[in-house]
């Protein structure tokens, strides 16, 4: 039994120090140590060292793509991924370069029309890959950051091709990135009865021993007000509507476990739950047990609430006697967990309310 052991605890290790190896992780920023093939990027432009604001979020590191470039190409070839935060600088004037003192940059955060009377900064930037459109997104001055995440597996060159009402837009937090998916190795994915940390890279013999590590090493904790603040405004959103409000008082609501999105402690989606359930009920949701929904849901082997169809809402409200269901996800978004949550009628599937709150969020140390 003991050189059974052994043997396991060996290949364990040799696993672990193969798939380090195979899948060593990189992040580079996009800045001017990347080639550029085309055009004219700025790195931290006229801010030297200095931060920008986009509604209000400051960004400590950050590109602009402009006008006058039309189009600007870079070499991305080896790199897996590239993610930016996109929007417009608070500071930005219309149809023009110049930036306003940076002390008056928050100011503008949401109120443009000082600057600019009725008209708000309006403008788009478009994504290519080898000269193939992926993606255009539209954004307005004040609104928050759209995140942008671009694969680059296969591909060679990436572009951006901005036009708007002022001189640039910015790219903020912008980062090439490789070697961040351990799950699949030289092409293949991990063996029978490996489980991996997508996080460190190590390998373990069970989902459960996984999960206690993820609950150890990377748990997330998410300031309280925020939820609260995300169950009083869901409340709100109910009592404008005369028809779920009557739904809401004279029936039953479940509250699902929210889906994990580049969140890999299951605890972290637990303690969510646990806390946004005391919020609802002192707010007169009338909750059945969470515990009843989560067996249900195992029974019906759904994984995540995203494939409650109209079918399995029904099942679920018949078998528990729940007339409503809060279903949702959490997301790290680096500073933030992004909570969504949305109401769905059991009886139809049609959701009826949603919402969604920036959570601040703080690491635990469970090793104290």
């Amino acid at each position: 039994m003991r050189t059974v052991v052994c043997l396991l605890f060996t290949m364990i290790c040799a696993m672990h120090i193969t798939w380090a190896q195979a899948s060593q992780s990189m992040e580079v920023p996009l800045d001017q140590k990347i080639k550029m093939m085309v055009g004219e990027y700025k790195w931290d432009y006229g801010y030297v060292e200095q931060d920008v604001s986009i509604a209000g979020k400051i960004y400590s590191d950050y590109g602009t793509v402009s006008k006058r470039s039309k189009i600007i190409t870079f070499d991305i070839q080896g790199w897996e991924n590239f993610t930016a935060n996109i929007g417009f600088d608070d500071a930005a004037r219309w149809d023009s370069g110049v930036s306003l003192p940076r002390r008056n940059a928050l100011s503008f955060a949401s109120s443009t029309e000082i600057a600019y009377g009725n008209q708000v900064i309006q403008g788009s930037i478009t994504i290519r890959r080898n000269n193939e459109e992926f993606k255009k997104i539209r954004i307005k001055q004040g609104d928050k950051a759209v995140l942008l995440s671009v694969p680059l597996n296969g591909y060679d060159t990436l572009s951006f091709e901005y036009t708007g009402d002022t001189y640039y837009i910015i790219l903020a937090t912008p980062r090439l990135s490789k070697g961040g998916t351990p799950s699949i190795v030289d092409g293949r994915t991990p063996p029978p009865g490996v489980f991996v940390c997508l996080k460190c890279n190590i390998p373990f013999a069970s989902q459960q021993l996984l999960d206690q590590h993820n609950d150890v090493e990377h748990r997330i904790m998410v300031d309280p007000r925020d939820i609260k603040s995300l169950a009083a405004a869901l409340r709100k959103r109910v009592e404008g509507k005369p028809a779920v409000l009557e739904l809401v008082t004279k029936g039953h609501v479940a509250l699902a476990t929210f889906n994990r999105i580049a969140i890999y402690s299951p605890a972290t989606a637990t303690d969510i739950a646990e806390n946004l359930s005391g919020e609802l009920i002192n707010l007169d949701f009338p909750l059945v047990e969470r515990g009843q929904l989560d067996a249900l849901m195992k029974e019906l082997k759904i994984q995540n609430t995203g494939m409650i169809d109209p079918k399995t809402a029904k099942k679920i409200g018949e078998t528990l006697g729940c007339d409503l269901i809060i279903v949702g996800s959490i997301s790290d978004q680096g500073q933030f967990v992004v909570i969504n949550c949305r109401l769905l009628e059991t009886a139809t599937g049609k959701a009826l309310a949603a919402e969604q709150v920036e959570g601040r969020k703080n690491i635990v140390d469970t090793t104290k």
